[in-house]
């Protein structure tokens, strides 16, 4: 059975005697016995309200009489006020102890208020003073109705300790269907339920969770347990300051408070570690980052919501140190913890761009312009990848030379000379590939060695004929003639690069010359 029952206990109606309009008996006197008649016609008619109110006057005029406590604990408790009806047994037993009809009642409001072990015991007590004896009256669902609701609770316990969420919120769904009509949601149930959505740990169940203890906090702003929730939730969405706040005065109402004083040190340790590694960062002390990031992930496995940033941050230093394939590797793992973690899909798309995975690239920022429609920033970001990947599509200049895209004057000119030597076709007669190669070179040499030439080919402009080179112009094969003169070894003419003429042709490239203008994006994204 999934509900609890009715309570079908027959109280103490007088039918012998009619329910009055006048009560009175002497002057000045209440007839407790006619308050109770009118009490139970009111019972009767379901009008709780009265029935309760004319119960209590019944009390008034004769407070030792149990019968009066016990009717009006049957009327709180189809009113659905059943701390009151508890209080009302109680004193219904305190005057006339061991009825079985007040303990059988007293056993069903607690089972209605989500306290299935209390009722259990009340009956196993009755039982034990009576020589096994049952209350009379008692039904198998008196027994049964309160055993389910204990081993539903069980478990979701069960579950907590295991870290499945989602069945312990299954099993309490399972007992709070078993409560009484209007009865409130234990406390303690209201926590697991909050704790279960926190194990779950998704955006949508930490908002469930929060719900249910913000409405706890409302009942009691000073409710430890509820405070520690509270930082808890907080916690696992990286709010670690705000978490550290509630913790703090989690401690203030209950310094006693063992788990508000661990909780607030992992936050603590955990954001100290955090902005230890954003400060090397914004030193430009990467690989220190690095370290600091790793330390930090090591602090709480279990904090998604920080955890997911501290990967998007280290992913950002990965790229920085030109590890590409683990910068990736962390973003999947940001994206693993925060499936919603926009910043971690645009970083994995700018890495996957740095990598010259540009096809790749295109796709995750259309993915995630398909998903956040409304950031206006995503089409320009899409048109520059497509931009790039049609640029990857070239020859690469840069590659070719090997050299980086941030390499100045000096080290194009160096990486060209040793090109040229190495893929001379004079010096390659039996290589086939060594003309194409050769002529790939000089083409590389002459794009990159021209400030306007490089700029538009950096911006992907050259995949556009330039109008002011229409009409030809240039050295054939993009070959310089200085420099491969005396890069093969050609001394004392008018092409020598510092020293004194006839120096060796590898002389001079040390010192000298200017760095190539301006900033270079790498692939049109900054990191």
């Amino acid at each position: 059975m999934d509900k609890s029952p009715v309570d079908p206990i027959p109280m103490d109606l007088d039918t012998g005697v009619a329910p009055r309009d006048n009560q009175a008996g002497e002057v000045g006197t209440v007839d407790p016995e006619a308050c109770k008649d009118l009490g139970n016609d009111f019972f009767k008619k379901k009008n709780y309200t009265s029935a309760i109110s004319e119960y209590t006057r019944a009390i008034s005029a004769d407070p030792l009489n149990a019968t009066y406590f016990n009717n009006r604990a049957a009327a709180f408790m189809s009113n659905g006020d059943y701390r009151m009806a508890l209080e009302d047994c109680k004193e219904a037993n305190r005057l006339q102890p061991g009825v079985d009809k007040t303990l059988l009642r007293m056993s069903r409001i607690l089972t209605s208020m989500g306290r299935p072990k209390e009722a259990l015991e009340l009956l196993d007590t009755y039982s034990s003073s009576r020589n096994g004896q049952a209350p009379k009256g008692i039904s198998a669902s008196d027994r049964s109705i309160p055993q389910q609701m204990l081993s539903h609770i069980q478990s979701a316990e069960s579950s907590l300790s295991s870290g499945s969420g989602s069945m312990t919120l299954y099993a309490l769904d399972r007992a709070e269907r078993m409560l009484g009509n209007g009865a409130e949601v234990p406390k303690k149930w209201r926590l697991m339920r909050a704790e279960g959505n926190l194990k779950i740990g998704n955006v949508n169940s930490l908002g469930e969770a929060q719900n249910v203890v913000m409405s706890l906090l409302r009942q009691n702003s000073k409710d430890p347990d509820a405070l520690v929730m509270r930082g808890r939730i907080l916690y696992a969405q990286g709010e670690n300051a705000k978490a550290a706040q509630h913790f703090q005065e989690a401690l203030r109402c209950d310094p006693d408070f063992k788990d508000a004083r661990v909780y607030l040190k992992r936050a603590k340790e955990l954001d100290k570690k955090k902005e230890m590694g954003n400060e090397a960062f914004k030193k430009g002390d990467f690989e220190n980052a690095r370290l600091l990031y790793s330390e930090a992930l090591g602090v709480d496995p279990e904090n998604k919501g920080t955890n997911a940033k501290i990967y998007q941050n280290r992913a950002m230093t990965l790229a920085k140190l030109k590890c590409y394939d683990d910068a990736i590797s962390d973003c999947d793992a940001a994206l693993k913890l925060d499936p919603t973690y926009t910043k971690a899909r645009r970083t994995r798309a700018k890495v996957l761009g740095q990598a010259g995975k540009w096809e790749e690239a295109v796709r995750e920022l259309k993915g995630l312009y398909e998903s956040n429609p409304q950031d206006g920033t995503l089409p320009k970001e899409i048109r520059q990848a497509e931009l790039e990947l049609k640029k990857s599509l070239r020859k690469d200049y840069y590659k070719i030379l090997g050299i980086e895209k941030d390499a100045n004057e000096q080290q194009i000119k160096k990486a060209y000379r040793q090109m040229a030597i190495k893929w001379h076709p004079d010096k390659n007669p039996d290589n086939p590939n060594a003309d194409a190669k050769f002529k790939d070179i000089g083409e590389a040499y002459e794009t990159l060695s021209d400030m306007h030439k490089r700029d538009r080919y950096d911006r992907g402009l050259d995949i556009e004929p330039d109008p002011n080179e229409m009409f030809g112009g240039g050295m054939g094969g993009g070959i310089d003639p200085s420099v491969l003169f005396a890069a093969m070894g050609g001394g004392g003419g008018g092409f020598h690069f510092g020293g004194a003429p006839g120096a060796s042709p590898f002389g001079g490239f040390g010192g000298g010359g200017h760095s190539h203008g301006g900033r270079f994006s790498n692939g049109g994204f900054d990191f």
